[in-house]
């Protein structure tokens, strides 16, 4: 019997990142894996279903639905014709503020081309929550400073979903983001925190509780912010 060579050790292990840095960008990669499917589908049939539960159970204005609609946005006006119907096939009165928008054709508004508002809605939250993730788990700033030394939340993940195939993505763009988005992140994941089991009701049910909020998410924020 011929006698076998042992396995040399890089063999019988698993290759190691080279730095550091390049493990937290397979880290993000992992959590984009994690998430792709709300990165990359569109947000209208999510906001709608979300609008057609907070109109269910009144904790949204319905007549400033109307008003939208007849200033143009199309995905009030499915939201409300939708749950017109709805309401006839159970044999349900329609509000009369409903009834009167339906009757109304001349002020539904058209379908337009090209890209809406809600297009983007769920992938940009989704880099959001991303960039706090790494931001925490490897105590990194979320954006670059004058005193950053080193990758930020924002440029590991800006390398992650660029090599996952993702456009439009890099680090200024979603240093951008974060200005215009960050706070809500950052608050979104401060609560989770504390209170996990409300997360599914924050959405459809307004503000849980009253409560100080800022004393809450004051320490969490801290170190997400650094």
């Amino acid at each position: 019997m011929t006698k076998r060579e042992p396995r040399s050790p890089s063999a019988l292990t698993p290759k190691l990142p080279a730095t550091y840095e390049e493990a937290m960008i397979r880290r993000a990669t992992h959590l984009i894996e994690a998430i792709e499917g709300k990165l990359t589908e569109s947000a209208g049939e999510h906001i709608a279903a979300l609008l057609r539960e907070r109109l269910r159970r009144g904790l949204t204005d319905r007549q400033r639905v109307i008003d939208a609609a007849e200033s143009g946005d199309f995905l009030s006006h499915q939201v409300l014709m939708a749950e017109f119907h709805e309401m006839l096939d159970a044999n349900v009165l329609p509000p009369a503020s409903l009834r009167e928008y339906a009757r109304r054709t001349e002020k539904h508004p058209k379908r337009g081309k090209g890209r809406v508002w809600h297009d983007n809605w769920r992938r940009s939250y989704g880099f959001m929550l991303l960039i706090v993730i790494i931001g925490v788990e490897f105590n990194l700033s979320p954006t670059r400073n004058r005193t950053t030394d080193g990758p930020c939340a924002t440029s590991i993940l800006s390398t992650a979903l660029q090599r996952h195939g993702f456009k439009g993505v890099s680090e200024k763009r979603l240093t951008n983001l974060w200005g215009q988005l960050g706070d809500t992140a950052i608050e979104a994941v401060a609560l989770y925190r504390q209170w996990p089991e409300i997360m599914p009701y924050i959405s459809a049910s307004g503000d849980p509780a009253n409560f100080d909020w800022t004393a809450i998410l004051r320490p969490i924020r801290k170190k997400i912010a650094g």
